[in-house]
């Protein structure tokens, strides 16, 4: 805990503790390199500054010194959010090696500060514009990959080519709002006057070498790069302005205080909770469900509004069990209603040859297909055999299947669903970064076995265990070509292969005082409403508590082989499994069941095969359907 001091004008105020980054990519530019490139803009007349120094003794205006003060403040808070730092300490960031803030021309007469050092470059595009920005750089700096890829600051994702996701801009700009209230009051000046290049040195000639860090502080984790603690001279605050005291007393990265987590168990549904048993063959066997208890639940929350315009439950080209009499079946979604009570158009799944035709049903009458298990064929093929490999039209004239033609329907259609669930497509390619190797593409969306992904959705791991979702905000394709092989036959045709991966931030549930304050929350409609949902199931006991996502990870990839498909919501989950009449008691008794209880992970079934990439979903659902029939998806969806 930091302790009180009186500043110069009679405020009480805390003494701040001084967090340095040991680990550091910065690189001092040269200032006359900078204003070489800005003279060719004709819009910008002024000259970019030396350094500000952090040495405040030799700032020699007063604006200057606000401005340091400002950021390296925001800069404290950010990461004690983050990183869980107790929150009756204030902090602030030392900026590492190569980094300084500088007075940067914005206009014929107007200056903004900057903050310089990223290793790319000096343009517009690699410079730091508010504190907040560079919060995801410091957090990189603190872990210990060495791959710029890895870091999820803006500089970086053009820096390395790719793609800065909406639902991070969104991440930023709300934890923009929540540091607001740490800018000092004269930061709100219009037109900030420019540092005078009197007394103004080099930073990196100015910093001094971190102190050693206080004994018995503990690192937030033991493989990361420790911040170690240093003193700086206190600056005399001028009356009428806000004075941030910089003598700091020595201090690691504080300990972390988590959260409550919240339980993610689920209560094992009676018999009559589960889709009624088909009296025929094809009805699919229910996914195992774990046993436990969940929170109470209470009343249900607003929508609100998501990264991308998919919805939520049940999404085009999605393929999905319904129902038909008293059998399920397996089809793919044309198009979605936008009304739970609407009727969707389905595709039904089966043989282009008996050309069936699209049925319509409402989401009561259908499941996402990880809800249900694939039964086993009837029709002997081998372990390896696919879909395109079985003779379907000898089976169709066999005297033996004589007028069993929807039997041989059902069978290939269980076979093509283990096809299409052990293959991927992309959607929505993006345009490739300068720094993007030739071999990798950034895509907007993929469908991955039966499910469609955009960036933005929560995605689920194999691994229940691990209970955390990872939002997705990159998703990627590495290419490799096979080297030609001596022994191989002339004019073989080398092979390629592609691996498909997902980057983003890991989030895990975690239930708080109805007070307390949260980082900035993901922004997908998914997130949101489960987020609300959850918060009604903590409330309903009576405590004043609230279900908030708590980053456990700023950056994770997992593979495609890791992924277990997407997330859902959990009371639209109960609700098409077991009724509009189950949510309502869930939020009645508090007790419901979790979401990932109904779902199998993707080729869960022993039959499945990994089939690996097809250029588009049309192409991986094949003969299946008609080959009249068409499965084109329109607004905002491309495909190859």
């Amino acid at each position: 805990m930091s302790l009180p001091y009186t500043s110069a004008d009679g405020a009480l105020q805390v003494m701040p503790n001084l967090v340095q980054l040991c680990r550091s990519d910065g690189h001092m530019w040269a200032t006359e390199a900078i204003n070489a490139t800005l003279r060719g803009n004709p819009n910008i007349k002024g000259q970019v500054r030396d350094p500000i120094p952090e040495e405040m003794t030799q700032i020699t205006d007063e604006e200057s010194r606000i401005k340091l003060l400002e950021w390296k403040e925001i800069l404290g808070k950010g990461l004690a959010e983050q990183l869980g730092w107790p929150k009756d300490s204030q902090y602030l960031v030392a900026f590492p090696e190569g980094f300084c803030l500088r007075w940067h021309p914005t206009g014929p007469s107007t200056f903004e500060v900057r903050l310089y050092g990223h290793p790319q470059g000096f343009t517009d595009n690699f410079l730091y514009k508010q504190p907040y920005e560079f919060i995801p750089h410091a957090l990189w700096l603190l872990g210990e990959s060495q791959d710029h890829k890895h870091c999820l600051c803006e500089p970086c994702h053009r820096a390395t080519g790719r793609q800065i996701p909406k639902s991070f801009k969104d991440k930023l700009d709300n934890q923009a709002v929540e540091l607001e209230g740490v800018k000092t009051a004269s930061s709100n000046a219009s037109e900030p006057k420019p540092a005078t290049k009197k007394g103004a040195k080099s930073n990196a000639a100015t910093r001094k070498k971190p102190a050693a860090a206080a004994a018995g502080t503990q690192a937030v984790k033991s493989t990361t790069t420790l911040a170690k603690a240093a003193k700086e001279p206190t600056p005399t605050p001028k009356p009428g302005k806000r004075a941030v005291a910089t003598k700091q007393t020595l201090s690691a990265v504080p300990v972390t205080t988590p959260a409550t987590t919240l339980d993610s168990a689920s209560t094992v549904a009676p018999a009559s909770e589960v889709p009624p048993p088909s009296t025929q063959f094809t009805t699919p066997i229910p996914a195992p469900l774990p046993t436990g208890v969940v929170p109470p639940s209470a009343a249900p929350a607003a929508r609100h509004p998501s990264v991308n315009d998919e919805p939520t439950l049940f999404r085009r080209g999605e393929m999905v069990w319904y129902q038909q009499e008293k059998a399920w079946r397996i089809g793919i979604i044309r198009q979605v209603a936008s009304d739970p009570n609407a009727y969707s158009t389905i595709v039904p799944l089966g043989h282009a040859l008996l050309n069936i035709p699209d049925v319509a049903k409402p989401h009561l009458l259908m499941r996402p297909f990880l809800t249900f298990s694939v039964p086993a064929m009837q029709i002997a093929t081998g372990s390896e055999t696919t879909f395109n490999q079985v003779d379907w039209p000898a089976h169709l004239n066999d005297p033996a299947y004589e007028a069993k033609s929807e039997m041989i329907g059902l069978e290939a259609s269980k076979m093509a669903a283990l096809d299409i669930d052990g293959s991927w497509s992309t959607f929505n390619q993006l345009p490739p970064g300068p720094k993007q190797p030739k071999n990798e593409s950034s895509y907007g969306g993929v469908f991955l076995g039966a499910e469609m992904i955009r960036i933005g959705d929560p995605i689920r791991p194999k691994d229940k265990s691990k209970g955390r979702l990872l939002e997705v905000v990159e998703i990627s394709v590495k290419a490799a070509t096979s080297v030609p092989n001596p022994a191989d036959p002339a004019n073989t045709p080398p092979t390629t292969t592609y691996t498909l991966s997902f980057r983003g931030v890991e989030y895990e549930a975690n239930i708080v005082s109805e007070q307390g304050r949260i980082n900035a929350q993901p922004g997908g409609a998914i997130f949101q409403k489960d987020t609300a949902f959850r918060t009604a199931v903590a409330k309903a006991g009576g405590a004043k508590q609230k279900c908030v996502w708590v980053i456990k990870s700023w950056d994770t990839v997992w593979q495609e082989h890791e992924v277990a498909g997407r997330s859902y919501v959990t009371d639209e989950l109960i609700s098409v499994t077991q009724g509009a009449e189950a949510v309502e008691t869930a939020k009645h008794t508090g007790q419901f069941q979790e979401a990932s209880a109904y779902l199998n992970n993707r080729m869960q079934n022993t039959a499945a095969r990994n089939l690996g990439r097809r250029p588009n979903r049309r192409l991986t659902v094949g003969a299946a359907i008609a080959s009249a029939q068409s499965l084109v998806f329109e607004d905002g969806l491309l495909e190859l």
